[in-house]
């Protein structure tokens, strides 16, 4: 049974909190994407994703020989132009997607892994636009701010009571 499921019927099955090192392992094939809860002054940093119209947390897909924390770096900065000083790795995500739901991440269905790192973000710099994201925001995780993707309010919920 998923632990949630969005409204493009991509499935959260699981996660494992495991040694970062352990990722390297065949088990958590294939690792397409990584994802960051970040704070500021207790405050998670949201994404609006253009094309999808619904706020995310940060992050995308790992490239190539990337490693996940790389990834996560890569994507914080592209996506929000922030920079944390540390990421800390704290779990290990198992999806499932429906025929047709993940084309732009170079599957169609079926298991994949993804990676969920943390941090704390002391000083934000100006968010700057572009062909992704339209805007960022930090949410209290209470305020009503339109549609935030059901696996990520989920991870959040997680990551609060302190499951990840």
């Amino acid at each position: 049974m998923a632990i949630a499921v969005n409204r493009h019927g991509i499935e959260l099955l699981e996660y494992s909190r495991i040694p970062e090192s352990e990722l390297a392992s065949d088990t958590y094939k294939p690792l397409l994407i990584t994802f960051m809860v970040i704070r500021h002054e207790g405050n998670f940093l949201l994404v609006h994703h253009r094309e999808r119209q619904t706020w995310e947390l940060p992050g995308g897909h790992i490239e190539g020989t990337e490693s996940a924390r790389d990834c996560a770096v890569r994507e914080l900065f592209e996506e929000t132009n922030q920079k944390v000083e540390s990421l800390d790795f704290r779990a290990v995500l198992k999806y499932r997607a429906p025929p047709d739901s993940l084309i732009y991440w170079g599957i169609r269905h079926g298991i994949y892994y993804g990676t969920l790192f943390s941090g704390e973000l002391t000083y934000p710099v100006p968010f700057q636009e572009n062909d992704e994201i339209a805007k960022i925001l930090f949410w209290d995780g209470k305020t009503d701010i339109g549609y935030i993707d059901e696996i990520d309010r989920t991870v959040i919920g997680l990551f609060q009571d302190g499951s990840i």
